[in-house]
């Protein structure tokens, strides 16, 4: 009986995707639908260019609600940041070259969700 309930109530479900230790300021490639969920508290920068004059923000970048984007504010800023709390994740329908942003020089634990079938994961 003891048994029966630890198998019922110990079993975790498996959680998709690899941790990745990403380097703040070393480019990494982030594939379209590719879904990167924050371990820890992060900022990630995407170009600006990601998104083209005729688009919103929302048509490319798709992300928790609470999720902080800062556009950039004048012609000469280059990168769109993303502020993500532990929990929170964010998926781009465009490939994209993202990027780590911290003051220091502590890698940051992100969860790499590849997309399933054509879906965001």
């Amino acid at each position: 009986m003891l048994s029966r309930l630890k198998n019922l109530f110990g079993a975790h479900a498996a959680v998709p995707g690899n941790v990745a230790a990403q380097p703040p300021g070393v480019p990494f490639p982030w594939p379209r639908l590719t879904r990167l969920s924050a371990l820890e508290d992060l900022v990630l920068a995407i170009p600006a260019a990601a998104i083209a004059t005729n688009e919103k923000i929302g048509d490319v970048v798709h992300s928790d609600a609470d999720a902080e984007i800062r556009l950039p504010a004048s012609a000469t800023d280059t990168l769109i940041h993303l502020r993500l709390k532990a929990g929170m994740s964010v998926w781009l329908s465009k490939s994209v070259q993202g990027v780590v942003v911290a003051t220091d020089r502590r890698p940051r634990k992100i969860r790499v969700i590849p997309p399933t079938d054509g879906n965001p994961a």
